[in-house]
Order: structure tokens, then sequence, then C-alpha cells
């Protein structure tokens, strides 16, 4: 019985380092050698916490990095951190700048009706400028 505490104490330090395991190498090389495809799935890992701690400042990182490289999908999840503030300062115009630069339909419906004309002008301004910075995806 006297080994039982410990062993507990042992197995939750055990549950709590898995957490923040090492990423796959290989993804991790591809990601930080410029492929948008494996910035995305680097960003997914973190937001899931997939072999790494949930971070969702690394999130917003590698899907920046996605992003600006054309990867719509990186585009469209980056959207969303934005207009809900996840990882990074929340922005509604810039949040929704990302969502139609996208075209994912589904969320620019939101900021079709969420918001004002004003707020609609400045998203076309920040998309325009966002697009000077993303390469034509490949």
């Amino acid at each position: 019985m006297k080994f039982v505490k410990p062993l507990i104490v042992f197995i939750s330090v055990l549950f709590a380092l898995s957490a923040f395991a090492q990423v796959n190498p290989e993804l991790l090389k591809k990601a930080e050698a410029g492929d948008a495809d494996a910035q995305f799935e680097l960003a997914r890992a973190y937001y899931i916490g997939k072999g790494v701690g949930k971070d969702y400042k690394k999130v917003a990182e590698w899907y920046t990095k996605a992003a600006n490289q054309g990867n719509v999908g990186a585009q469209s999840n980056l959207g969303v951190m934005y207009y809900n503030g996840d990882g990074v300062s929340k922005n509604i115009v810039t949040g929704c700048a990302w969502m139609y630069i996208s075209k994912n339909q589904r969320y620019s419906a939101v900021c079709d009706d969420e918001l004002t004309q004003e707020q609609k002008t400045k998203v076309s301004d920040v998309m325009n400028e966002l697009k000077k910075n993303i390469k034509p995806a490949q």
C-alpha cells in the first residue's frame, strides 16, 4: 500500500509529460522549410495538442505562415481565430478579412451579417494589405 501513492504520482507525471511530447520531427522540418501544408498540419497539432501541448499562440503563428502562402484552410482558420480572439488579439475586421480571402462561404456569411458598413470598408482595406504578403498557392 505504501507504493500506491508514489505509483499514482509517477503515472500522473508520465501523463503530464506526454502532453509536451515532441511533434513529429519530419513535420516540423517541413514546416520550418516553408511547406505550407506542413505548417497547416503543425498548427492543427498545436490546436488539438497532438504530440505537443495545446498552444493557441503557436497555432496562430503557424496558420499565419501557411495563410501567407495561400493555404486556404489556414486563412479560414486564422480568420476564425482573430474573430474569436483565440491566441491573438480579438479583431473582427482582420478575422473577416482572412475569412473573405479564404473564400469560405460558411464563415464569411457571418461577417456579411455582423459587420457594419464602416467595418466592411475597413475589411476591404485590411484584405488589400494582407494580400500583399500572400504568395500564390503552389
